[in-house]
């Protein structure tokens, strides 16, 4: 049971760790796919850009994730099954694991619909008209009583 739950936990700190790897990647080149838009010079006030840009790319970050974890499966299934356990073999497999998603991720940014950021960017700005002015002022905290 302990191994179970070790593997799940080692799984789940693997797939944060590609996501921040695919942000790392994904938001520059987002960045530069957008920042010539109407949505990028017009966006709210109240919302920063890395949040904006950061919800344009989120479904493609967990895709990576799981693709991630698929590799790493299979790269852990070779190794075994071929007797490489303490080889050079596995550090290259494992610098694979990491580099495969980030690719991945540059590449399906890339081709990201530049209309889904505008839909992106309305939604933020109706959730910041729906906050009131209050949350949005330069003097407020967002923390008022």
């Amino acid at each position: 049971m302990r191994a179970v739950l070790s593997v799940f936990g080692i799984g789940g700190l693997f797939f944060l760790w590609v996501a921040a790897i695919g942000e790392l990647v994904g938001l520059p080149v987002a960045w530069a796919k957008v920042r010539h838009t109407r949505a990028w010079r017009e966006r709210p006030r109240g919302v920063r850009g890395v949040d904006l840009l950061e919800s344009y790319i989120r479904p493609i970050l967990w895709e990576a994730g799981w693709v991630a974890l698929g590799v790493l499966a299979l790269g852990a299934l070779l190794t075994w099954a071929l007797g490489l356990k303490d080889t050079p073999i596995v550090v290259a497999g494992s610098l694979l694991v990491f580099l495969i998603p980030a690719v991945l991720v540059g590449v399906a940014v890339s081709r990201l619909d530049r209309r889904e950021f505008e839909t992106v960017v309305s939604e933020a700005a109706r959730a910041t008209r729906a906050a009131g002015p209050a949350a949005s002022s330069r003097g407020s905290s967002g923390l008022d009583a």
